[in-house]
């Protein structure tokens, strides 16, 4: 599993993961290992600025893909390098085509195209593989979090969490349309028919969109029925106020979901990863939870998660 904070971290799988999914019985080691940045904050290229957003791509030999939000570009670390190379953005901090403002989290389709939430600049911006400069396809939008939804048919969406109106858009992967409501829409709450403050979802094989809400240290699920989204939500994780308690997160910033159905949250304000079984009341820490700091045992305020093929 992999971590981006003020740099980013590979916690090594104790046990050998099957490719098809994680079992419940899993652990992770307690020592993680820096594989980008930790050069201090900065913008060479061996270097990153708060980083936000990350993606691991298995189609580029699970490349790391960092959306580096104080240096206004996304980089791409390979495996084992010591430096990333500039794959969007890096021409300053502004709104022309190539350049990004804060951007915070990427999602990345079969073919590598980019598609980055800028939150300052209020759009969505998509870098086809190997440009100079992208393209605006959704704007007027304090959009944050973004997924792409499974494949249907030739048919594939693209979801964005809308900060300001408390809501999820789905929109054509090209970003056409005004982005129908399929989640939230009747302002911000804590209600299960309301979201409140959605940063970096998951969505599902089964369409189900998980959704981490900042300010209701919870991570709803929202079950989709023939590409229609329930009208209310399940609590997966958190729900009891802010805490460190094992039953209870503090800030949540980002959700991922394995195979079988568990949810791993980037629990921001405990500094840990917290990885809850189905129907399950509280998590366990698998990561972190060692208190604020940039030693191999800890984490620093957590922006998102992923997994690579062999699960760590």
């Amino acid at each position: 599993m992999f971590f981006t904070f003020s740099n980013v971290l590979a916690n090594a799988q104790q046990i050998l993961i099957p490719y098809d999914g994680i079992c419940e019985t899993a652990t992770w080691a307690s020592i993680g290992k820096t594989v980008a940045g930790g050069n201090g904050l900065g913008s060479a290229l061996n270097q990153l600025s708060n980083p936000f957003g990350l993606f691991v791509d298995s189609n580029d030999g699970d490349a790391l893909i960092i959306v580096d939000n104080g240096n206004g570009r996304v980089v791409k670390w390979k495996q084992g390098a010591s430096s990333g190379q500039i794959i969007a953005g890096g021409n300053g901090v502004g709104n022309r085509s190539d350049q990004l403002a804060l951007p915070r989290y990427v999602a990345v389709d079969q073919e590598g195209t980019l598609f980055i939430t800028e939150y300052t600049n209020k759009r969505v911006n998509r870098w086809k593989k190997g440009a100079r400069s992208g393209e605006i396809i959704i704007s007027n939008i304090y959009v944050n979090g973004i997924a792409l939804g499974p494949t249907l048919g030739e048919t594939q969406h693209l979801f964005v969490g809308d900060w300001s109106e408390a809501r999820i858009l789905k929109f054509n992967k090209n970003g056409t349309g005004n982005g129908q409501v399929v989640i939230g829409g009747k302002g911000p709450g804590t209600s299960l028919e309301q979201i409140l403050t959605p940063y970096q979802m998951h969505i599902d094989q089964q369409q189900s969109i998980f959704v981490p809400e900042y300010f209701s240290n919870r991570v709803t699920k929202w079950i989709a029925n023939n590409s229609v989204w329930a009208t209310s939500a399940i609590i997966v994780a958190g729900g009891n106020d802010n805490g460190s308690a094992l039953n209870q997160l503090d800030g949540t910033l980002a959700v991922t979901v394995d195979q079988s159905g568990t949810v791993y949250v980037a629990d921001y304000g405990n500094h840990r990863i917290t990885r809850w079984l189905k129907e399950a009341q509280s998590g366990t820490v698998i990561a972190g939870g060692n208190g604020q700091g940039n030693l191999n045992t800890q984490l620093n305020h957590p922006y998102d998660l992923a997994f690579d093929r062999n699960g760590n």
